[in-house]
């Protein structure tokens, strides 16, 4: 079933697990589907069509599960503005507990992003989906100056290292972690989020799952417990505190997913 979700001025969140028809959302979201760069860019900018780069992954078999496009009070930036798509191989069996790789796209027209394309995942009950880095270089980045055939390269190069996020995470899986090493874990990702001293003292708060299963002292578990956490907001970090805010802008939960995955991945090296 797809799902709208609006945020800030005027951005949308548009998720379906069983792929969305982007076509069906050019009038919602019409950043995918502009013809040309922004009229202020220079003609040095080379633009780059995202919609023929959700065509060219359609056609390895991946389907858009999750569109974003960033808000803005001018009507202009809206149609060349700021864009986030998740991809997933079509007709993935959705299994409670299980992970779904994903390939992640960000792109904008008006030169306030170069292209980016990661890794992530999905965790079925969660519905936050976690951004992995690429090796050592985080993602990959491509300027607005090259062809749409190098950039469609770089997406398969994303795809085809869907096999070291896995055995990341089967790692993740075998670690145990100590009820004082969930605490420094929690404590170390509000440090990410929160500058008060006060609400950094709340950390735990983060280690409370929302479902049964995910009580589990595993590294993989807790990760996920904190992710959705911080990123699902509603939590109290002290008991007169207002509740964390959810995050839902395209730059915050790239920056906040990518600095918690990096932070789990430490972790791992550590009890490794």
């Amino acid at each position: 079933m797809v799902q709208f979700q609006k945020f800030g001025s005027n951005g949308l969140i548009v998720k379906d697990a069983n792929g969305i028809s982007v076509e069906s959302l050019r009038d919602r979201i019409p950043s995918i589907f502009a013809t040309s760069a922004s009229e202020k860019m220079s003609a040095r900018y080379a633009y780059i069509p995202t919609i023929e780069i959700v065509n060219a992954m359609r056609e390895t078999g991946m389907v858009a599960t999750e569109v974003r496009q960033s808000g803005s009070r001018l009507a202009d930036n809206r149609g060349f503005g700021k864009h986030l798509i998740r991809f997933q191989h079509a007709n993935t069996k959705m299994v409670p507990g299980q992970y779904i790789n994903q390939a992640i796209l960000v792109n904008s027209h008006n030169g306030a992003c170069s292209l980016d394309f990661s890794r992530g995942c999905y965790v079925v009950n969660c519905a936050n989906g976690l951004c992995s880095p690429v090796g050592e270089h985080d993602e990959i980045k491509v300027r607005h100056s090259g062809n749409v055939d190098d950039i469609i390269d770089a997406t398969f190069e994303v795809v085809s290292s869907f096999e070291a996020q896995s055995e990341s995470i089967e790692n993740m899986r075998r670690i145990t972690l100590t009820p004082q090493e969930q605490s420094i874990f929690s404590e170390s990702a509000m440090a990410l989020k929160v500058e008060s001293e006060t609400e950094l003292k709340g950390h735990s708060v983060l280690l409370k799952p929302r479902r049964i299963e995910d009580t589990k002292p595993d590294l993989w578990t807790t990760f996920n417990v904190v992710q959705e956490n911080m990123v699902g907001g509603g939590r109290r970090a002290t008991p007169r505190g207002r509740k964390m805010r959810a995050v839902n802008g395209i730059d915050e939960s790239v920056k906040l997913n990518r600095a918690l995955w990096l932070l789990a991945e430490n972790f791992a090296k550590l009890k490794g």
